[in-house]
């Protein structure tokens, strides 16, 4: 069995880029998700708000292309590793967190600034990060939108 978690979600802020002193980059961010229902016995809307901190890693050449597009607020789709860890907050509480190492971004779209020209924001949405080996990069998104499953 392969362990692979796919989220559709928005960032919560830019991404940030770091170099190890090995030489590696590394490309971290969060990812929202939300669900949103209707109490069956309120009528209430609630919602819940699931975080998910991610981590890509580059290339030192590879990854300044697609950190112009991971800006607070971009809807994206990531796929890749999964794993769970605890830990002692600052006050001494056991709190969990969900963690990604990923291997595929892509941009649904990206959140719309009034600098960017709408030409920009469409070409940001046909590229895909794709990691099928250890060099990922940009390639063109071959999928139509229409057959996304969501």
């Amino acid at each position: 069995m392969r362990n692979v978690l796919r989220i559709v979600g928005h960032l919560g802020g830019d991404a940030d880029l770091k170099t190890l002193t090995s030489g590696s980059v590394v490309l971290n961010f969060s990812v929202a998700t939300t669900e949103v229902w209707k109490d069956s016995k309120t009528g209430e809307k609630k919602q819940q708000t699931t975080w998910v901190s991610c981590s890509k890693f580059f290339g030192q050449n590879e990854s300044q292309a697609i950190t112009q597009f991971l800006k607070k607020g971009t809807h994206v789709m990531v796929e890749g590793k999964a794993s769970a860890r605890a830990y002692m907050n600052k006050n001494n509480v056991a709190e969990a967190i969900l963690e990604l190492r990923v291997s595929e971004i892509l941009l649904l779209d990206s959140k719309k600034d009034d600098s960017q020209k709408p030409q920009q924001e469409n070409k940001a949405s046909e590229y895909v990060v794709d990691n099928p080996t250890t060099q990922p990069s940009l390639v063109p998104n071959s999928e139509p939108e229409d057959d996304l499953p969501f």
